[in-house]
């Protein structure tokens, strides 16, 4: 078994084991993030969402990059595993199985759509874990510190990007249960004008008419 190599020094504020294992984890879920999106594309039968996913892979790619030269720069082993990293590897298996069987159930529409979720569920922790990373190289005065926000600043992010993810498994469900869709979904929230939207009993605090 590989020797790991020796951490860098930290400031005293920032736990050095946490902050490999958030890196070790960081990479393992840009991994998963690309097998996921590499996956997904084949379920993908609307344009615009092919053409969004092929942006979102090469991003991931282009992050994946930027963590193993962080690795490097550390003089840290890429291959380290620890039970954290392990579990980020199992959440991964458990998107691409799902994407697996969804492919295998021979719905097209569905498989879409169990595409954009599985998705959501991997963008989720890479806008949580580059947080993270951002926080450090922040809160981080020292080389460390510098590094990260060499990192965090050339990783491309878009920080909309989960809100447009949950848009489009939004209305691709809208779109298989046969009601008008919005594809591709607005880029930012939108209040629907009062006269699209009836004033349904449920929708109000206001009593039902009798």
């Amino acid at each position: 078994m590989p020797r790991s190599a020796p951490l860098p020094a930290y400031p005293h504020s920032v736990d050095a084991l946490r902050l490999r294992e958030l890196l070790l984890q960081a990479l393992e879920a840009e991994t998963g993030h690309i097998a996921v999106l590499s996956t997904a594309l084949r379920c993908a039968l609307n344009d615009d969402l092919r053409r969004k996913w092929r942006d979102l892979l090469e991003h991931s790619r282009r992050r994946e990059r930027t963590l193993v030269a962080v690795f490097q720069q550390f003089d840290l082993n890429l291959r380290s595993q620890t039970p954290g990293r392990r579990i980020a590897g199992h959440l991964t298996a458990a998107l691409l199985e799902a994407l697996a069987r969804a492919l295998e159930a021979g719905d097209a529409a569905a498989a879409q759509v169990v595409a954009a979720e599985c998705v959501e569920h991997a963008a989720i922790r890479i806008q949580r874990t580059w947080e993270l990373i951002g926080h450090v190289a922040h809160a981080s005065v020292d080389e460390t510190g510098r590094t990260l926000d060499t990192a965090f600043e050339s990783a491309p992010r878009d920080e909309g990007e989960l809100y447009r993810n949950r848009g489009w498994v939004r209305e691709l469900w809208i779109e298989t249960l046969g009601l008008p869709a919005v594809v591709p979904p607005p880029g930012r929230a939108a209040r629907l004008p009062e006269t699209d939207v009836p004033r349904l009993p449920w929708r109000s605090r206001e009593p039902a008419p009798t």
